[in-house]
């Protein structure tokens, strides 16, 4: 079995183990692991900003780390950790990555100032645990490179965009509000990848799932035979809906993993049909390929997105 490359995983009420007195599993008990390791990697060719969350021990920074080898080998990397943990420099010497964390005398804004004249096209938090990260995490996806990732540990899309603006919102003394930071950062994260694992230490990616803004929309246009008054009405309705119960962001998956089977399959909507990112994330993901990659990534992306019958091709 070793000599086949077969290696093993500890697991309860599979195969015992007499020597290491243990229960066993092969690897390879998940199912179509091929599709989050290729999603992730498009992500990463794509220059998408990324957020890798969940909870303490589900394997956000070993996957970051993974990640960050799909990444164009030409980009210079720039680590802003609050202790350090990646340890990149060590795992890929080939590379132009310069890491910092904050000490008692250096603080994260300091250190992010420092940052961004150092010619950075991919920049890494670490670990996004207090209001000030959280607001520099932002700042470094706006101005600092060409995209971000980083991790958190909220629990949803949703709460992940929630958490993100409230510690902004805490960190700017007041200055700022939820109405003019949430923007912000829906602009900046445009995917969340999830991970998870069970009550047996199984780990996995529980979803991938992107951010879409709502509130780009323009106004609606005056309606033929309309009057001046209706039409006032009408807007100054649209206007205060959108300033007080209307949501400026939905979330869509695109992958998701069945824990029962221990399968990734890519997401489908209420008549069965997959899920793809929105058309301008597309848009941005095929923009941003390799010139000699962009093809195998259609024909992949077609296999098991699109319906062909249909005539959608992605990157169209």
């Amino acid at each position: 079995d070793i000599d086949r490359g077969v290696k093993w995983w500890i697991q309860s009420g599979k195969e015992y183990n007499e020597e290491k007195l243990c229960w066993m599993l092969p690897v390879y008990k998940y199912k179509n692991a091929d599709l989050p390791m290729n999603m992730l990697k498009l992500l990463m060719r794509g220059q998408v900003t990324t957020g890798f969350t969940g909870r303490q021990g589900s394997g956000k920074t070993t996957m970051m780390v993974a990640a960050i080898s799909q990444v164009d080998a030409r980009f210079n990397i720039r680590v802003l950790e609050m202790a350090p943990e990646m340890y990149l420099r060590e795992i890929y010497p080939q590379r132009n990555i310069l890491s910092v964390a904050e000490t008692p005398t250096v603080n994260a804004a300091m250190l992010q100032d420092a940052l961004k004249k150092s010619d950075a096209a991919l920049s890494i938090v670490g670990e996004v645990a207090t209001d000030v990260i959280a607001a520099r995490m932002i700042q470094m996806g706006q101005v600092a490179s060409i995209f971000t990732i980083f991790s958190h540990h909220a629990n949803r899309t949703v709460d992940l965009v929630h958490a993100l603006t409230n510690s902004i919102v805490s960190a700017s003394g007041g200055s700022a509000t939820p109405a003019t930071v949430e923007p912000q950062v829906i602009d900046v994260i445009r995917v969340d990848c999830h991970l998870d694992y069970d009550v047996l230490g199984n780990r996995y990616i529980e979803r991938i799932t992107e951010i879409i803004r709502l509130d780009s929309q323009p106004y609606p246009e005056r309606l033929p035979g309309e009057s001046a008054e209706d039409y006032k009405i009408r807007l100054d309705k649209e206007y205060y809906t959108r300033q007080t119960d209307r949501q400026s962001f939905t979330t869509r998956d695109v992958l998701v993993f069945n824990p029962h089977t221990f399968t990734y399959d890519v997401a489908r909507d209420a008549n069965g049909k997959p899920v793809f990112f929105s058309p301008e994330l597309t848009k941005h993901i095929f923009s941003r390929l390799p010139v000699d990659e962009v093809q195998q990534w259609k024909d992949w992306v077609n296999k098991y997105w699109f319906d062909d019958e249909l005539g959608k091709k992605a990157g169209d």
